[in-house]
């Protein structure tokens, strides 16, 4: 069985399933606390909800590990157009509620 880690890199958080995690869909928390924390020291930080999404490499993909050699050029070209395209909107991971949260897309 193979399995998509979710919020952090699985295979590094969960190394009792390093043979099943094929990838994460990773939130970078790394990333989010160290900006945030630049952001307060250089007096730039501000209260309220910030927006951590693709657009600002804040969630992505994780490496695939032990997995890296089955990652073809084409599926990377795949991955890297499908990033693109949901950076710079014209791709749509999900539907959008009217409260701007996402929601599995209907269909006709």
């Amino acid at each position: 069985i193979h399995g998509i880690g979710v919020d952090v890199d699985q295979f590094i958080s969960t190394p009792e399933f390093q043979s099943c995690i094929v990838v994460s869909a990773e939130k970078k928390l790394k990333k989010n606390v160290s900006d945030a924390i630049a952001a307060i020291a250089a007096g730039t930080g501000k209260a309220g909800g910030v927006k951590l999404d693709i657009t600002t490499d804040d969630v992505g993909l994780s490496p695939f590990h032990a997995f890296q050699s089955q990652v073809t050029p084409e599926l990377q070209a795949a991955l890297d157009a499908a990033v693109a395209g949901m950076k710079d909107g014209s791709l749509q991971a999900c539907e959008l509620s009217p409260f701007q949260s996402c929601v599995m897309p209907t269909t006709p």
